[in-house]
């Protein structure tokens, strides 16, 4: 991109704001199954959450 002067414009901010909800979504996405995968493994060992609700 150019100015009206002919200069360059860096194209990082553009490219940050357009990317930076998909590579967020795909982080989100990994973090979350090895989250799991570790709580899994904890629970196994330590015995999870247990909870009881009364109406």
């Amino acid at each position: 991109m150019r100015t009206n002067n002919g200069e360059q414009i860096p194209s990082f901010p553009f490219l940050f704001f357009a990317f930076a909800p998909i590579f967020y979504g795909v982080m989100f996405y990994f973090m979350q199954r090895l989250f799991c995968w570790v709580y899994n493994l904890v629970a196994k060992k330590v015995g999870g959450f247990e909870f009881e609700t009364s109406e």
